[in-house]
């Protein structure tokens, strides 16, 4: 009993890990999103190029003053006896 209890949670662990090894498919969707659109890409070399440029002239990446973030926040809640006041 106790060698397959112990082999129960060994496949259990390695099961686990399998399934939380996810790949990221974003290169995929871009390469999908170039060939459907050619201009795609020439957004993005244009990008690309205004970064290089901003690099080379020794930009920095914020000189000081107010920067503005917009941030949403999303609040999840059972009842409204949780909710959160104003």
């Amino acid at each position: 009993m106790k060698n397959g209890f112990l082999l129960f949670l060994l496949l259990a662990f390695t099961s686990t890990a399998a399934f939380a090894q996810r790949n990221c498919n974003s290169m995929e969707y871009l390469e999908q999103q170039i060939q459907q659109d050619p201009a795609r890409q020439q957004q993005l070399d244009k990008i690309e190029r205004l970064t290089e440029a901003y690099l080379e002239e020794g930009g920095k990446a914020f000189s000081g003053g107010i920067l503005t973030i917009p941030v949403i926040v999303h609040v999840v809640y059972k009842n409204s006896q949780e909710n959160i006041s104003d």
